[in-house]
């Protein structure tokens, strides 16, 4: 039985899934399969992943989004342990190896991660992931689950799931169209420990076309993931009081959005939503006030706003 199963899902990836094979088929660590899952690519992707043969088990399906290639690929797995990789990230050398051993020593553990190393497109320097949380040298491990409510720290590629915790907490909500990883770390956190290698052991890359650049999506979406939680699962009076302040967060993001959009009965309705969420939310209250106002008015104002902000800068020099 193959120990590993490491799952790729990739949709138009003719850019970068060869790289993602490569750095698995260097892996220190070599009781593994890989399963690449094309989402429906229309692009030369099945032809580059097709030149390794053997190597790779390659299914192609229909365009059904992410959250479903990734379960068609557990699905045909035949590992101990899943592996997750999205197409356009790699990992160093040691990843598995190390990941396994921290696996081997936490009977109690059911998945294990990494930090991750951001590499940008534009050309900015490269960064920690995990950095951005200032977490220091105290990464979350144990239980985890008021963590996750509170950041998604855990990117899918740099984990390792045992599989007989995964199948029993189902896979990835396939109604999902952005953040289901975090609905599938809380309902596995609330069952099992999560542990972490301290160390950045995948590169992540960070671009215009990729998800992460999609704001109004990841909120609607993580707000989804928390609301799917507080009713799912049997959340304490903590994790509710935090669930409800993130959930006031991303009202206020959305909100915003509608509100730079001019959609301001929508924003309305999120300032309004966010507040009743949390009433330390209180900068949406000044934009619930101003989206009664007319257009005309608002924009007027705004346009007040940018010149007093302009002379602040050029007096400042």
């Amino acid at each position: 039985m193959t120990l590993i199963s490491v799952i790729i899902p990739c949709y138009n990836s003719e850019r970068f899934v060869k790289r993602a094979i490569d750095s698995v088929l260097a892996q220190t660590f070599k009781d593994y399969e890989i399963v690449v899952v094309d989402d429906g690519s229309t692009d030369s992707t099945a032809e580059k992943v097709k030149k390794y043969g053997s190597l790779v088990r390659y299914l192609h399906q229909e365009n059904r989004g992410l959250p479903a290639a990734r379960n068609s690929g557990i699905k045909i797995a035949q590992g101990k342990y899943i592996a997750l990789l999205d197409d356009d990230d790699w990992w160093v050398p040691e990843k598995l190896e190390k990941q396994l051993k921290i696996l081997a020593t936490s009977p109690r553990a059911a998945m294990v991660y990494c930090d991750a190393t951001v590499v940008y497109e534009s050309g900015d320097p490269e960064e920690s992931f995990l950095a951005q949380f200032r977490y220091g040298t105290k990464l979350p491990r144990g239980r985890v689950r008021s963590q996750l409510i509170e950041h998604n720290f855990i990117l899918p590629s740099t984990v390792l799931i045992v599989r007989d915790c995964l199948d029993k907490v189902g896979g990835f909500d396939e109604s999902f169209r952005a953040v289901e990883d975090l609905d599938f770390w809380l309902r596995l956190a609330s069952n099992w420990e999560i542990e972490v290698v301290p160390e950045p052991l995948i590169f992540r890359r960070e671009g215009s076309h990729n998800m992460t650049a999609n704001a109004e999506r990841i909120s609607t979406y993580a707000l989804r993931a928390l609301e799917k939680a507080n009713s799912t699962l049997a959340l304490d009076r903590s994790e509710k009081k935090l669930l409800n302040h993130k959930s006031a967060q991303y009202r206020w993001n959305l909100g915003y959005g509608y509100f730079k959009k001019q959609q301001f009965r929508d924003a309305r309705e999120q300032f309004a939503e966010a507040m009743k969420c949390d009433w330390r939310n209180w900068r949406s209250l000044p934009y619930w006030i101003l989206s009664f106002m007319p257009t005309a008015m608002i924009n007027s104002m705004s346009d007040t706003k940018r010149r007093l902000f302009s002379t602040q800068v050029h007096s400042s020099r």
